[in-house]
């Protein structure tokens, strides 16, 4: 007898039981169960609790003695019960969406947009476990990205497609995700510092005039531009780090060059390195940190580089 345990077709790929004990300390079996034998699993009532992941989400309804309303009202039940012999089927995925919701200060615009969400997740569901019951099997499914990995684990499919977690880093700054991982970043954008000009007091530096000189400034000419995939609307507003030191963007950003105003980086030279997205002595820009100042997301930021920047592995 199993106490409790995730029901399904093929379960190869879960990792429910590790993280079962490791977040509440006790053991969680795998049931990988054909679907002639999911009636007799259910008669033989030697479970405490399970969780049902597809295709079994809605074969498992007319086998439980009541249903929740809610489980109901979706149609798909994720989570059995066995009460003193009664089986009471629920879906608790909508107290994960409200919670992650109101956590990560979602305004979700009441009950009706968190069950349009996961009615989409349980059509998918549908879908793929009616396919299973009219006798097509061999195909693999997969729902999940960067997001839906970091917030619905418990979410069972044979494949998951991590995009921007790849990376270390979340979409926006301001971000939250329901696991508890720490995500460190793996990618750095930097440029060589071409040369180092003095802009004196009155000049101005760029395309269009945009940046006029108060005081006498010194400024380094960066080898990469909007060509490179770097935002054009951090002109004159975005910053950079050379020698450990906070660099602020002047001027326009051209095609192929950017300007920096190097005056309290200390003694940076031509051939120097600049910093866009990455660390520089104690001080980190994260691409986070570039598409918030651009007014966009971190995915942007990464699939927009250009072909022309050259890529480094680093071990």
């Amino acid at each position: 007898m199993i106490e409790y345990g995730l029901l399904g077709e093929k379960l190869g790929h879960s990792f429910s039981p590790q993280l079962h004990k490791a977040l509440a300390g006790y053991d969680y079996g795998l049931l990988p169960t054909p679907p002639g034998q999911v009636e007799d699993l259910f008669r033989r009532r030697e479970f405490k609790g399970l969780n049902v992941t597809i295709p079994y989400k809605r074969t498992v309804i007319p086998l439980c003695d009541q249903v929740d309303p809610r489980a109901a009202a979706i149609g798909a039940v994720n989570t059995v019960v066995n009460r003193d012999g009664t089986l009471t089927g629920c879906n608790t995925d909508i107290d994960g969406l409200i919670y992650l919701a109101r956590r990560a200060g979602v305004d979700m615009a009441g009950e009706k947009a968190q069950e349009y969400t996961l009615e989409q997740i349980h059509h998918f569901e549908y879908v793929a476990e009616e396919l299973h019951r009219r006798g097509f099997h061999g195909f693999k499914c997969h729902l999940q990205g960067s997001y839906g990995i970091l917030n619905y684990s418990e979410l069972c499919f044979d494949y998951a497609r991590a995009g921007i977690a790849l990376y270390g880093i979340l979409s926006g700054k301001s971000d939250q995700v329901n696991a508890a991982v720490e995500l460190k970043p793996v990618l750095s954008l930097k440029a060589r510092v071409e040369s180092v000009k003095m802009l004196y007091q009155g000049e101005s530096a760029g395309y269009g005039l945009t940046y006029s000189a108060e005081r006498d400034r010194r400024i380094g000419i960066l080898s990469i531009g909007y060509a490179d995939g770097v935002p054009r609307n951090l002109s004159n507003r975005g910053l950079v780090l050379c020698n450990g030191k906070i660099a602020p963007v002047i001027g326009r950003i051209c095609m192929d060059q950017m300007l920096v105003d190097l005056s309290g980086a200390g003694s940076v030279k031509a051939g120097d390195e600049a910093v866009l997205i990455g660390k520089s002595g104690e001080l980190e820009i994260r691409a986070e940190d570039m598409a918030q100042w651009a007014g966009t997301i971190s995915n942007e930021i990464l699939s927009r580089m250009g072909e022309r920047l050259e890529r480094v592995a680093v071990n």
